[in-house]
């Protein structure tokens, strides 16, 4: 109870914690700290490549032992639809990404099958490999075999569970709404524990990471699923270019997000400079900032606070000194006892 409510300016001895004690920089961010911990190269890391790859190897092997009636020409016209979802996803600082690729996913389990939808993924190898970054070939193989194993496992229960395709005929689509349900949940539950393996730092829980990261991004799934059917149903209807009608508007409301979170990175880089500015050369003061921007990281982490209330909670820590611009430099680090007279100027703070 008392870390809650302890002054930090008359807490000593985290004062002396702090002042110079952390090297933090903005962008690592409770949000983005979470990647910098769980870089690829570890012993969880390695296990979770090793088993998805082999899962996708496995899956591929029996979807293409089983498979019949496959629209490869669908497949070839949505795997071009993925790679431009997966080339205009919206970069998450945890180190995940956000993409319209349920959307064709979808679509590809509705008119082609099990083995089609797996493959699609496969189309968006050029974006793995053009965002590899330290990660190289190790990342590629994990995006896209996790991506392969959440969609081919996808489209084999829909498959299984509607029993046919969605053909011409669609006067009894709500047959396919139970198939789609449970197909979506599959690839919700698949793609981000797969995430979560990558993603959890490792003095994490899982569970935890999962269930206060990822599971709330479960109704944006169900958006992109219900999306994806009502796009099939174009598909069979009006063809190729009906789909793109309708998937480039949404295109370009990811493009948008994607923009405005790249701002929020140079709002946040502008912060942390205007803070290093503030505190530059003081004694007591420099780094300050950044540490208790540190601690009311851990603490709001510890009562789970989400994404987005953690972000504003470190530019309110970064930012509560602000008010030193208004101040003699020379009064901020006054050795001694400040007079009455200079305690009030420093009250303007």
């Amino acid at each position: 109870t008392e870390i809650y409510t302890l002054s930090l300016h008359d807490a000593l001895p985290i004062w002396g914690a702090m002042v110079k004690g952390s090297r933090l920089e903005l962008d690592e961010s409770i949000l983005e700290g979470e990647a910098k911990r769980s870089l690829l190269g570890r012993g969880r890391i390695d296990n979770a490549i090793a088993v998805v790859a082999v899962l996708a190897l496995v899956l591929i092997v029996l979807l293409a032992i089983t498979a019949k009636n496959e629209n490869w020409w669908a497949v070839f016209l949505i795997g071009l639809l993925f790679f431009a979802s997966e080339f205009f996803a919206l970069p998450m600082k945890s180190g995940g990404r956000l993409s319209l690729a349920l959307l064709p996913l979808v679509i590809a389990m509705m008119v082609s099958g099990p083995l089609g939808t797996a493959v699609i993924p496969l189309f968006a190898i050029p974006v793995f490999f053009m965002e590899m970054g330290d990660q190289a070939i190790r990342r590629i193989v994990y995006n896209a075999c996790q991506f392969l194993v959440a969609a081919g496992a996808a489209g084999w229960v829909f498959r299984h569970t509607g029993r046919k395709l969605l053909m011409p005929d669609i006067s009894n689509g709500g047959k396919f709404i139970l198939p789609l349900i449970l197909a979506t949940l599959v690839f919700f539950v698949l793609n981000t524990v797969f995430t979560a393996l990558v993603l959890t730092p490792e003095d994490d829980r899982l569970l935890r990471f999962w269930r206060l990261r990822l599971l709330p991004r479960l109704p944006g799934y169900v958006l992109y699923s219900g999306i994806g059917f009502l796009a099939a149903i174009v598909y069979v209807r009006l063809e190729f270019p009906g789909v793109v009608l309708l998937f480039v508007p949404l295109l370009g409301i990811r493009v948008v997000y994607t923009r405005y979170a790249k701002m929020r990175d140079v709002c946040d880089d502008t912060t942390l400079s205007i803070m290093e500015a503030v505190e530059a050369g003081g004694m007591f003061s420099e780094g300050h900032s950044l540490g208790v921007a540190d601690m009311v990281e851990a603490i709001a982490e510890e009562m789970n606070f989400q994404e987005e209330d953690l972000h504003c909670l470190r530019q309110a820590a970064l930012l509560h000194d602000i008010g030193k611009l208004a101040l003699d430099p020379g009064l901020i680090d006054k050795p001694g006892v400040l007079s009455p007279e200079e305690f009030e100027e420093i009250k303007k703070h």
